[in-house]
């Protein structure tokens, strides 16, 4: 066997497996939503993926940055891919796999999926509400990837009543403001219900 059969034969392995293990958790995530587990993973790697820190001085860049730089690009062309996909891919696969040598071109070869829909999530009110969460704390409620991340999977359910509750609503932030379009209206809804509890107008 020659060492392009070998790598070819490496490559269909990897993502076979990345496929496998992306499938299995997007089952899990349906049936469940976001665990403890996910949570604690998701607050550290969707931040590596949609925080911009600004300008920064030019510095040598430490094995983990170096690490961490891989991951978030890879990260990022498995979200243009597909944003359910994502989602089960940043959960399933660690930046230290993203590291590995050929990973990144074995991952993009999920653009040629047949079809994404095994990988479609349907996830919970709760789940929304941690994602909002996670995105005010670590500022990036403003990040395109973020709110296009947000449209896919929660997109709104067109209704008169979804649009008298959005202009209801409190104005806090223009971020906000973007994602309450594509909210659904159970998610809307709560958030109406909790604005009452908490005495405000």
């Amino acid at each position: 066997m020659d060492q392009n059969t070998e790598t070819n034969v490496s490559i269909s392995d990897i993502v076979e497996a990345i496929k496998n293990k992306i499938r299995d958790e997007v089952l899990r995530l349906n049936n469940t939503g976001l665990n403890h587990s996910d949570r604690e993973i998701l607050k550290n790697r969707l931040k590596l993926c949609w925080y911009e820190p600004g300008d920064e001085p030019p510095r040598k860049k430490t094995t983990t940055q170096w690490r961490n730089s891989h991951a978030k690009t890879t990260y990022i062309a498995i979200q243009d891919i597909n944003q359910h996909l994502f989602l089960g891919f940043v959960l399933q696969v660690t930046p230290t796999d993203c590291a590995q040598k050929g990973f990144l071109a074995a991952s993009n070869h999920l653009a040629c999926l047949d079809s994404f829909e095994p990988y479609v999530l349907k996830l919970k009110l709760k789940d929304y509400n941690f994602f909002e969460s996670i995105a005010a704390k670590a500022g990036f409620t403003g990040n395109r990837r973020y709110i296009d991340f947000m449209r896919a999977l929660f997109p709104i359910r067109k209704s008169t009543r979804c649009t008298e509750i959005h202009h209801s609503l409190p104005r806090r932030r223009d971020q906000t403001d973007v994602l309450h379009e594509f909210i659904p209206i159970e998610i809307l809804t709560s958030l109406q219900t909790r604005k009452r509890k908490d005495g405000l107008p």
